[in-house]
């Protein structure tokens, strides 16, 4: 709960609001301003070197307050320049850096403030603060904080707001107003000089991480790099991914105890060709140690995709058109043709562009055509050569095959698409002709889909 605020007399709002334009034009002219508040460990009465937080065990930490001297021991002066820098009551705000401790609770010094205004703390904040009756300028001894470290190398330092309460100050109430004409003067607007209490033990060291300085690796495909690091306090330690594309993550797959692994994984699709930078990171809950990882994903080019046409049935003497098209998701060029087919077969280009190409198949069957499966396979035209090795590509070859009750042959149509300049894909779209005197009783058979 905050303080409450001087009882001097009530300001029209128009007058405070001239008042306050007034103050800052002057304070703009005037020499840095500031109280002081700090800490003091071995009772002196001063923020010192020797004036340290334990490394183990409870330290009962003196808070002090000057509110006529900044830190370098010249004089303070009133930000709003209209009245002495009394105190009235005290408030602050303590937070914990670079470790944790407990908050062990806090004795106030100053009998003329016998009214608590209630204490707060969280796992990093502590506030507390009391009023009273008025003391003149001067340097005072407010409380005693009592804490304890339990983990890092913490250290503290007084803050200006908390997250405790939107209303929490660290501050004193004084017959001088301040810039917010509130009679409230607040660290970090009406004055700024404050002590670090630094932690008395070894500092704390970030963690050393092991990760790869580079990867490469082929779109579409998956990789699990391992993390290392190590902490010399044997602290726990996390993995995180401080930056990269979003096919990366990292997770911890053991915190250890001053050793622990993580993995970097990485699932580039196949649009995501190029070069990343991607950052990895290690923390001791403290301390961060981040590592640059240079990333190449190498486009990998796809082989186009035959639209399948279901294995025609066809009677003699007819004649039979179906759409064929071939789909390149890299858009390379095309071109489609038959390698090997029975006669009757043919194919006719309607469509081309970059990664599509369509194109009619037509059986044109004779009616006096001989069904003997031996004499009527089809024989090869010829092979459609891959760029890249300089081989042929060798189609399967589909047996005919004797379902159909008057033991239709089935021929083959192999179908060859070239990808210019990387790949060469067979299509082998086989067909069962029917003797015209069998079509009325002949079966459909299932698809017969092959490709090498």
């Amino acid at each position: 709960m905050p303080i409450l605020r001087s009882r001097l007399p009530h300001v029209p709002r128009p007058a405070r609001i001239a008042i306050a334009a007034i103050l800052l034009a002057v304070l703009h002219a005037l020499p840095a301003h500031a109280q002081y508040i700090y800490f003091d460990v071995n009772g002196d009465g001063v923020s010192t070197q020797a004036d340290v937080l334990a490394a183990a065990g409870p330290s009962a930490l003196d808070v002090w307050l000057r509110t006529d001297t900044n830190g370098d021991g010249s004089p303070a002066i009133c930000s709003s320049a209209d009245g002495p820098l009394t105190i009235t009551g005290y408030e602050f705000i303590v937070r914990v850096s670079n470790g944790t401790v407990s908050w062990a609770g806090f004795v106030n010094q100053r009998p003329e403030f016998a009214a608590p205004m209630g204490s707060a703390s969280g796992a990093t904040d502590f506030h507390t603060g009391y009023s009273g009756s008025q003391l003149a300028a001067g340097t005072y001894r407010l409380g005693t904080l009592t804490v304890t470290p339990t983990s890092g190398t913490p250290h503290l330092a007084f803050v200006p707001s908390t997250a405790l309460d939107p209303l929490y100050y660290t501050a004193f109430v004084s017959a001088c107003s301040g810039i917010d004409i509130d009679n409230t003067l607040k660290m970090g607007v009406d004055w700024f000089d404050n002590a670090v209490l630094p932690y008395g033990g070894a500092a704390n060291t970030a963690p050393a991480l092991q990760a790869p300085a580079t990867i490469g690796m082929d779109e579409g495909t998956t990789r699990v790099e391992p993390l290392a690091a190590t902490d010399g306090e044997g602290n726990a330690i996390a993995f995180s991914l401080a930056g990269g594309p979003a096919f990366a993550a990292v997770a911890t797959t053991d915190p250890g105890t001053g050793s622990a692994a993580g993995t970097l994984t990485l699932t580039p699709a196949f649009a995501d060709s190029g070069a990343y930078a991607v950052s990895v990171a290690a923390s001791d809950g403290f301390l961060e140690t981040k590592a640059e990882i240079a990333l190449t994903v190498r486009n990998v080019n796809r082989p186009p995709v035959f639209n399948i046409v279901p294995m025609p049935m066809v009677a003699e003497g007819t004649d039979v058109e179906y759409a064929v098209s071939v789909v390149d998701i890299d858009e390379d060029a095309l071109v489609l043709g038959i390698a090997s087919a029975p006669t009757y077969v043919t194919l006719s280009i309607s469509h081309s562009d970059y990664g599509f190409i369509s194109a009619a198949l037509r059986y044109q069957i004779d009616r006096h055509l001989q069904l003997d499966p031996d004499r009527n396979r089809h024989q090869r035209i010829g092979d459609v050569v891959d760029s890249r090795d300089g081989e042929p590509e060798r189609p399967k070859i589909f047996p005919a095959e004797m379902r159909a009750k008057f033991r239709s042959p089935l021929f083959e149509t192999d179908i060859r698409c070239l990808e210019v300049g990387n790949h060469s894909i067979p299509f082998l779209q086989p067909i069962r002709v029917i003797p015209l005197h069998n079509a009325r009783e002949q079966r459909v058979e299932p698809l017969i889909i092959g490709t090498q």
